[in-house]
């Protein structure tokens, strides 16, 4: 938590593969995500991320962590990547309850624990908060929408990395 503690992030920054960011981080996750089924899309000529893999890779599993909690467990996690010109943007799926609408803001706040699940779910509070530190700390966004078809979409961006950038 230190190194991203707003105000004074330690990144260390580098080019990074999307594939290998998602396969590393699902790989970690494996205990978790065991049995669980998973759909992954990754756009065919993505562009490496200019990024933390530590610090990025802490934000995505962050969200996987979070669609294993609040969602059933027979029901799938999606991980996309896609990109639009220097943007890159990589998300999680789930198809649990969703979030209720005047809580869409308040989840990425410190210790915040949804009104409905807040006794159900085990958890601090401090998952999202991490992960839009760090994607901030990337210069880069985090969202989140519910979905149609039930369920939430969690995304960040981060940019693509370019031979010409200094890190």
């Amino acid at each position: 938590i230190a190194r991203i503690e707003p105000g004074k992030p330690q990144i260390r920054r580098r080019r990074v593969s999307v594939r290998d960011l998602i396969r590393s981080s699902l790989h970690r996750m494996k205990t978790l995500l065991d049995g669980r089924p998973l759909e992954v899309k990754i756009q065919e000529d993505i562009s490496n991320v200019d990024a933390d893999p530590d610090m990025i890779g802490l934000a995505l599993r962050q969200l996987l962590g979070n669609a294993v909690k609040y969602s059933p467990p027979e029901t799938m996690i999606g991980i996309s990547a896609s990109q639009i010109e220097d943007t890159i943007t990589i998300g999680v799926r789930d198809h649990g309850p969703g979030i209720p609408p005047e809580e869409l803001d308040a989840i990425f706040e410190r210790f915040y624990r949804g009104k409905k699940t807040h006794e159900s779910v085990a958890g601090t509070g401090m998952g999202l908060s991490i992960a839009r530190d760090i994607v901030r700390a990337h210069h880069g966004k985090l969202r989140v929408q519910n979905t149609p078809e039930g369920g939430a979409q969690f995304s960040f961006t981060v940019s693509a990395f370019h031979e010409d950038r200094p890190s």
